[in-house]
């Protein structure tokens, strides 16, 4: 399952204003756990990119597995 949260800055910091879960295609599940961070991503980005109207965004990942903050 692909989980994100869509924040907005404000007053100095990070607010959230959505929270968006998906779940992965079969084929998707089946890949390595890196890949489907990757893939997870990408299907975050489309659904985010409905709510915010193509605007800009910055993409944050945290994946302690592997040492990515």
């Amino acid at each position: 399952i692909a989980y994100g949260v869509l924040t907005q800055e404000w007053g100095g910091c990070r607010k959230p204003v959505a929270y968006i879960s998906k779940l992965l295609d079969p084929v998707a599940r089946g890949w390595p756990v890196c890949i489907q961070a990757v893939a997870a991503t990408a299907i975050l980005i489309e659904e985010t990119q409905k709510l915010t109207l193509q605007g800009k965004i910055k993409i944050l990942l945290r994946c302690p597995q592997y040492n990515i903050y």
